[in-house]
């Protein structure tokens, strides 16, 4: 006979009868954190992350034309399409108006205050479901990790994962308590999340199925699918709601925003390299030792936050072990989404070492409190490691890769270099606002869109009109009148091959800039890494 999974009152208390602490601990890690990402914000004077060019040039975007989904300063004259959902963006404009500074500054602002928020809801979503110590040990272990760097980032991505813990819980409470309350909050959560990033969303959204379908298949109680339909209902209400206001009072938008959710969910799951095992080891770290002990208390266990903490690190490993099964969907940010749980379960496993683990050979509370505290300095020490690291803030931080018998240079993507800065330095004094840039390196374009407002040509069609010899009739569409080129951008090669096409366009050494170049190119600037020619 099957065991029936069954669902008491006492599971929603917290694990280990003598955690009497302090119930404010779970803020301690938090403040931590804040501190410590003000290390590198002081600093480095350009924001973490290549992305925040993206995001930087879209809050330009609604400050001067308002909510739109064009940026018509990419592509022109028809403008190219935002592709990101607008709340970071927003958040980022009016936190750079408020402030009366640029919206680089204002990335800056956020980053101590998202290590905050992300290290704080960890916490406090851990402390909810185990209790006080293991709530703090969560928060310190999350910090241990390599990936504290992504914690920092000005990034949608980050900025949502805030959230994700907490729906999860209130989805949780909404089924242990059977108070529809909670799912209404979830679902408040999840259009917040939808509202910020496309990969978080489908991410949340995979998890809440999966807890779903396992629970109510373990428990054979229907109050999970009640409360998973009522979750979802609110969504399309609130869906059919936006809709219908958009048809009233903005109907020439309508079909705009429904290019717009297409493109969204498009992109909502970005192609990438899979994730090694090695890598794990190496951005996972010291978590996996505490995730191992926690591991094998909640396994003999198995009650329902459990078995939610379970669900949720299965479907995470299982999506970025996707290639297993044919699909190349998600990066190695994954692993930040699968941070989360597994830090929680180590706060689980820090929490047994220190109230259950031993009680008899180590009774006295002194040397139990001495040997938390310390581990709780050593988790901090490896969050310092990794936030005043030399390299840091250096976008990629291996400046090569492998092409063919030789390796090809990437770039440094950010901080901007000085060659960076002083080319936009010369646009700003030089440039003619109404032509086009065109170039090889399409991050380059970006930075110079959201630093200088430049018109600037995206990736695809750089591509294009590059490889297809800078055609007159496509030159004349886009209004293109500059090509900055990028000297670290080229390969050796003996074919007869002029392009490379690794993320970015590289130029066969062979071939001579000018050789591809308009016969009637004129040469306007250089400087250590760019040629700026006007065509």
């Amino acid at each position: 006979m099957v065991k029936e999974f069954t669902m008491t009152k006492s599971e929603d208390l917290n694990d280990f009868s003598e955690d009497k602490t302090n119930k404010f601990l779970w803020i301690i890690p938090g403040l931590i954190a804040f501190l410590i990402a003000l290390i590198p914000t002081l600093s480095n004077a350009w924001p973490f992350t290549v992305d925040i060019y993206v995001h930087a040039r879209t809050a330009e975007v609604f400050s001067q034309y308002g909510l739109t989904f064009i940026d018509p300063m990419i592509n022109p004259p028809n403008g190219a399409a935002i592709t990101s959902p607008p709340l970071f963006s927003l958040i980022l404009m009016y936190v750079g108006d408020f402030f009366k500074v640029n919206y680089f500054d204002a990335a800056r602002f956020l980053q101590p205050f998202l290590a905050l928020f992300v290290v704080s809801s960890v916490s406090y979503v851990g402390k909810k479901f185990y209790g006080n110590v293991a709530g703090m040990s969560a928060g310190f272990i999350i910090m241990a990790s390599y990936l504290f760097t992504r914690m920092m980032s000005p990034l949608p991505e980050t900025f949502a994962i805030i959230f994700v813990p907490i729906a999860i819980y209130m989805f949780y409470k909404a089924v242990t308590t059977r108070n529809y309350l909670y799912t209404i909050i979830t679902s408040f959560l999840f259009l917040v999340i939808l509202a910020t990033h496309q990969s978080t969303t489908s991410l949340l959204f995979l998890i809440l199925s999966a807890i779903t379908l396992v629970l109510t298949i373990l428990k054979r109680d229907n109050i999970y699918i009640k409360n998973y339909l009522i979750f979802l209902s609110i969504i399309v209400v609130a869906g059919i709601i936006a809709s219908i206001g958009l048809l009233i009072f903005k109907p020439d938008m309508a079909s705009t925003v429904l290019t717009y959710a297409i493109s969204m969910i498009k992109t909502s799951v970005p192609y990438n390299d899979p994730i090694s095992n090695a890598k794990y080891l190496i951005y996972l770290g010291i978590v996996l030792i505490f995730m191992l002990i926690g591991g094998v208390v909640v396994l003999k266990r198995r009650s329902t936050k459990d078995l939610f903490i379970i669900i949720w690190i299965c479907v995470l490993f299982i999506m970025s072990k996707s290639y297993w099964f044919g699909i190349n969907v998600y990066t190695i940010r994954l692993l930040i989404h699968l941070l989360i749980p597994l830090s929680i379960l180590g706060g689980v496993g820090l929490s047994y070492l220190y109230l259950e683990f031993k009680k008899k050979e180590f009774p006295n509370k002194s040397i139990r409190n001495t040997l938390l505290v310390t581990t709780c300095i050593i988790l901090s020490l490896f969050a310092v490691v990794t936030a005043t690291s030399s390299n840091f803030e250096t976008i990629p931080q291996y400046n090569s890769q492998p092409y063919g018998s030789s390796n090809i240079t990437v770039p440094q993507l950010a901080p901007p270099t000085n060659a960076d800065v002083e080319l936009a330095t010369w646009f700003n004094q030089y440039g003619n606002n109404k032509s086009s840039v065109l170039s090889n390196n399409y991050n380059t374009n970006q930075f110079l869109v959201a630093t200088t407002g430049q018109p600037v040509i995206n990736v695809g069609t750089s591509e294009r009109i590059i490889t297809n010899g800078f055609k007159s009739s496509e030159l004349n569409t886009y209004k293109i009148g500059y090509f900055v080129f990028d000297k670290r951008l080229t390969f050796p090669s003996n074919t007869s091959d002029k392009y490379l096409d690794q993320g970015f366009l590289y130029l066969n050494s062979k071939y001579s800039i000018q050789s591809i170049l308009p016969s009637d190119a004129t040469l306007l600037y250089q400087n250590e890494y760019y040629i700026v020619y006007k065509i």
